[in-house]
């Protein structure tokens, strides 16, 4: 058992007990982005659950600080290097790993959205290369890799659809409505989770049989929730512009919110063989 107790003065954040006993563990599970916001939910449910070990990847090991963050909350990982924009690293990353949750991609944060069309391609481009390198490794895991839980969002389905495309307020969303990357509103983090999500259902649709794995894909709206690390995300810093009054007044807008630990839950469900993959 373990405590995690927060650096961070602003949040309160207080994880007791959460034992762990690999004693009947079976196998390894890969969750990418370890310190990512949605990605320590994710890693903190599958302790809970106790019944995989967890592995996790994190693009730069040599930084100390985020490292040593990553451990103080969960001892009981095994951390290994690997970046969306290397091949090095990701097979030694899924091997021997029943399940993957592919949950890395960038997410500038509001203060640093890409300010030129070559920035938000690049943005672009480490999502959609990102997912390849880690479905590839998937795809030459010799068969351990059964499912792959690819963390999506509604900005891949939704964006720019309301009011100028002709969808009606009460319109249902289902798997066949797609944000159009091409539009040139659509902001470059839709852009980029749109474009590789795309690129990882036609990837596993031309995979030979022999080196095939089951893909569910979960689509969250605006993820908030206590954090777990020292670190804020960027849905926290929206909230905290509205309290700190950093608007000059309430904007009128709505946003659908959900909370993490709910979307941590909702990766776990979808290891589940009875929820049917290619959704």
């Amino acid at each position: 058992s373990y405590t995690v107790t927060s650096k961070n003065t602003h949040v309160r954040k207080e994880y007791h007990l959460i034992s762990v006993d690999f004693g009947m563990a079976e196998g390894f599970v890969l969750v990418t982005g370890a310190s990512g916001f949605i990605a320590s939910h994710v890693i903190s449910e599958l302790l809970r659950e106790g019944k995989y070990r967890v592995r996790a990847t994190e693009k730069d090991l040599a930084d100390d600080k985020v490292k040593q963050e990553i451990l103080d909350a969960f001892p009981h990982i095994e951390l290994v290097q690997a970046d969306l924009r290397d091949d090095d690293g990701w097979e030694k990353a899924v091997q021997g790993c029943a399940y993957v949750h592919h949950i890395a991609s960038p997410f500038p944060p509001m203060a640093e959205q890409p300010k030129t069309a070559s920035e938000a391609n690049e943005v672009v481009r480490t999502a959609v290369d990102g997912t390849l390198r880690v479905l590839r490794a998937c795809a030459e895991s010799g068969g351990s890799v059964k499912r792959v839980v690819m963390q999506g969002t509604i900005g891949a389905i939704s964006n720019g659809m309301h009011g100028n495309r002709g969808v009606s307020a009460d319109h249902v969303y289902t798997a066949d409505d797609w944000t159009n990357p091409d539009d040139d509103a659509c902001p470059p983090y839709q852009r980029s989770k749109t474009r590789a999500e795309k690129a990882a259902w036609d990837f596993v649709s031309k995979l030979e049989d022999d080196k095939k794995f089951e893909l569910v894909v979960i689509s969250p709206t605006v993820v908030i929730g206590p954090v777990i690390y020292s670190k804020t995300c960027s849905s926290h810093r929206l909230l905290e512009l509205v309290m700190k009054r950093g608007f000059p007044s309430v904007p009128g807008v709505s946003l659908p919110f959900v909370d993490v630990r709910d979307v941590a839950k909702a990766h776990l469900a979808a290891q589940r063989p009875d929820v049917a993959p290619g959704n």
